[in-house]
């Protein structure tokens, strides 16, 4: 979940495979095992305070354009191919 163009709280997922061409690491990125007792528990709630401060800042009347920057558009575009 994003807020105010930063990252808040979500998982960490290896890129889709049709970045494997385009994006290339400069190292191996080593994650520490989760000990969390329930870590979807714990995403849950972050997520849901992310999203009632978005929905609570934004209003419904917003377009995408007004949203999002246009790098951001971009990224979605090319993302859900639309």
């Amino acid at each position: 979940e994003w807020l105010a163009g930063v990252p808040k709280c979500g998982e960490y997922k290896s890129l889709p495979a049709h970045f494997n061409d385009r994006v290339k690491p400069e190292k191996e990125l080593r994650l520490p095992q989760l000990t969390l007792k329930d870590p979807e528990q714990v995403l849950q709630r972050a997520r849901k305070i992310v999203q009632d401060t978005r929905d609570h800042s934004l209003s419904n009347d917003l377009t995408p354009e007004q949203t999002f920057s246009a790098d951001e558009l971009e990224q979605l575009y090319t993302a859900f191919k639309w």
